[in-house]
């Protein structure tokens, strides 16, 4: 899992390089398995790859969000990211 990948006003240009290098790898990961899902061949492990793949990536936006604008990550400031002002539904 991606740990400490995110741009903030104050990084330096390694460290955009290595984010931008974790970003592409995950990337490439994803179009990887998506890839394998179009022969029909698409299995259960691949399909929890993948939802890791995208977890990372969420990861990824929140963190660069909250460096961005200098913000503690908290559940509230997390869900104020989100694209829809509709609240989550509880999974069954």
């Amino acid at each position: 899992m991606v740990t400490e990948a995110a741009v903030s006003m104050n990084s330096t240009p390694a460290q955009a390089a290595e984010i931008l290098s974790t970003v592409t790898t995950v990337a490439v990961n994803i179009e990887g398995l998506i890839g394998a899902a179009s022969g029909g061949s698409f299995n259960s492990a691949q399909a929890q790859q993948l939802t890791l793949l995208f977890t990372n990536l969420a990861q990824l936006a929140i963190k660069a969000a909250h460096d961005a604008s200098g913000q503690d990550i908290t559940p509230e400031s997390v869900l104020k990211l989100m694209p829809s002002a509709a609240p989550l539904a509880q999974a069954e």
